[in-house]
């Protein structure tokens, strides 16, 4: 994990600004793995992922256990 923020809403913005976060303080990501949300699948934060040369990684088989950890901590 390289990055988290706290939100009561999960929007776009919020997770952009979270990956931009993420990007300033690490020397290199290659793989962003994400989610099928709305917020994680649209042109506006895929775009920013692949400015910063990050290859875009989406798990097609959506499991409970995939997101146990982010989402306890």
């Amino acid at each position: 994990m390289l990055s988290w923020h706290v939100s009561n809403r999960l929007t776009t913005d919020f997770c952009i600004e979270a990956v931009h976060q993420a990007i300033r303080h690490c020397d290199g990501t290659d793989i962003f793995n994400k989610d099928l949300g709305y917020q994680f699948t649209g042109l506006k934060f895929t775009q920013q992922l692949k400015s910063n040369d990050i290859a875009v990684s989406t798990k097609r088989n959506a499991c409970w256990r995939d997101n146990v950890f982010v989402e306890r901590l």
